[in-house]
């Protein structure tokens, strides 16, 4: 009785071992980014989560014929884990250029995935704050980042929660406004587009909060304390926890700043 037990276990072992060395890397990639807010604290996540899931998505690339779809999941690894991962300014900068270069080459052999172009275009952002104006404007990094939300909206609009539209009206925002060089930045078109990316998704915190900001700068105070005050009872999803606190947490400090 006691051998059949123990051959039971023995056999129940080598079953789970089975069934996990029989999941490709893409899957363990996927698993792991599903994780990447474990034992988060606030909006500061654990290394070690996200990390395993690039680890994996970087080994499951190889494989041509998942090549697109690992491809998207990578690079919004790089983002996550650059964004909200504490670590040095250096490694920082390393991991937005790491990604952008990543995502330059992509959009090379994928020139039609809305994902690849939307992450693309944050990692710009990205990388632009990191490196600094000068480093942006030698780059053309308004430009870069026009084009390819750009091409977001046209290909897909939705993607994201409306994501490209939003990324247009930040760099019409936060883009300064040269003339003769640079005359297209526009707060009026940044209030059309960031209304948009509200009306496909109107309670997606981070789309709200921008909205938010934006009216405040143009001087619209109410409008803009209305939105913030609806947006810092929304509850973060699970599947996207520390974005949403992270938006959570710049809606609460600008509603403070609002009211004084």
């Amino acid at each position: 009785m006691k051998t059949l037990k123990t051959t039971s276990i023995v056999i129940l072992i080598i079953m789970i071992n089975t069934v996990a060395f029989s999941k490709t890397s893409l899957e363990m990639g996927k698993e792991w980014w599903a994780k990447r807010a474990d034992g988060a604290v606030g909006t500061n996540a654990k290394t070690g989560p996200i990390s395993n899931a690039i680890n994996y998505f970087e080994k499951a690339i190889k494989n041509r014929s998942v090549e697109e779809e690992v491809a998207i999941e990578l690079i919004r690894s790089y983002y996550f884990k650059a964004t909200f991962v504490p670590m040095s300014k250096d490694r920082r900068k390393e991991i937005y250029n790491k990604g952008r270069i990543f995502g330059e080459n992509m959009i090379k052999k994928y020139p039609d995935s809305a994902p690849l172009k939307f992450w693309l275009a944050a990692h710009w952002g990205k990388w632009a704050q990191a490196y600094g104006a000068l480093a942006a404007a030698k780059e053309g990094v308004a430009d870069k980042i026009r084009s390819l939300s750009e091409d977001v909206i046209r290909l897909d609009p939705t993607y994201y929660d409306g994501g490209g539209y939003q990324i247009l009206g930040l760099v019409h925002q936060y883009t300064p406004r040269i003339p003769f060089l640079l005359t297209w930045p526009s707060n009026n078109e940044a209030l059309i587009y960031m209304k948009r990316a509200t009306k496909i998704s109107p309670n997606h915190i981070g789309n709200n909060f921008c909205l938010a900001k934006l009216l405040f700068k143009k001087g619209q105070r109410v409008k803009a304390i209305i939105i913030l005050e609806k947006t810092v009872k929304l509850k973060p999803r699970q599947n996207k926890l520390i974005e949403d606190r992270y938006s959570i947490a710049q809606a609460e400090a600008l509603l403070k700043k609002i009211k004084g």
